[in-house]
């Protein structure tokens, strides 16, 4: 008979290997830990890391889905509130700017081997369940402000994916241009605008409704790492 598996204690056991993992990255950075360096950190052997993690890279996606955890915990009292739709959309975009700037150390360690060729189909699988998170939270927002007059763009029932699509499409961009650094400050302020007309057009919104992040935000990932 196979033993039954504790699922309470095989979450925690994971756990503890993800926060080893992030204070790791903190100290070394990712592409200087080893899977050795876990293992002394933790006193397990390398069958006990492979019983939860097929490799180092293995760890990328549960990071990135803690990162989504932190900021969906952020948005849903945010959705639920008395707020006007135009106020909770705006709060959504702060939620997302200032968790990435929170984790910058994290995001700039991770964001090589995160969008290296190898990691395509990890990339495409969160972005799904991005939107599959995401996406109802955005709808009811929308929702409201159509209720509430605020919001007079496309009223369709896929509004809200088309704009976190835009979204996530700008946050590639932009991990394009901390990768490269070939785009100045500038030019990504320049996109940033574009991916805001974009959205508040898209909704209905007046010009300079909406701030997907302000010029000082920019100029600061802009800056080398220190």
């Amino acid at each position: 008979m196979a033993r039954k598996i504790n699922k309470a204690e095989h979450q925690a056991k994971r756990n503890k290997i993800l926060d080893v993992t992030y204070q790791l990255i903190m100290t070394k950075g990712f592409g200087q830990m080893s899977v050795q360096n876990i293992l002394d950190e933790l006193d397990i052997s390398r069958g006990a890391f492979f019983h939860y993690f097929r490799s180092k890279d293995d760890l990328l996606e549960p990071l990135i889905e803690r990162m989504l955890d932190h900021i969906e915990q952020q948005v849903v009292p945010v959705v639920k509130s008395e707020r006007s739709a135009v106020n909770k959309l705006q709060a959504f975009f702060n939620i997302v700017n200032e968790t990435k700037t929170d984790q910058r150390q994290l995001f700039l360690q991770l964001i090589e081997v995160w969008y290296s060729d190898d990691n395509v189909l990890v990339r495409q699988k969160v972005r799904i369940q991005k939107i599959k998170r995401f996406e109802p939270l955005l709808r009811q927002v929308i929702v409201q402000g159509i209720e509430e007059n605020s919001i007079t763009g496309i009223k369709t029932e896929h509004t809200a994916e088309v704009v976190l699509c835009l979204l996530l499409d700008l946050s590639d961009a932009f991990a394009s241009f901390l990768l490269t650094r070939k785009d100045d400050s500038l030019d990504l302020e320049t996109k940033v605008f574009a991916y805001t007309q974009a959205i508040e057009r898209i909704v209905g919104l007046p010009a300079h409704s909406l701030c997907l992040m302000d010029n000082e935000t920019i100029q600061m990932w802009g800056e080398k790492e220190v």
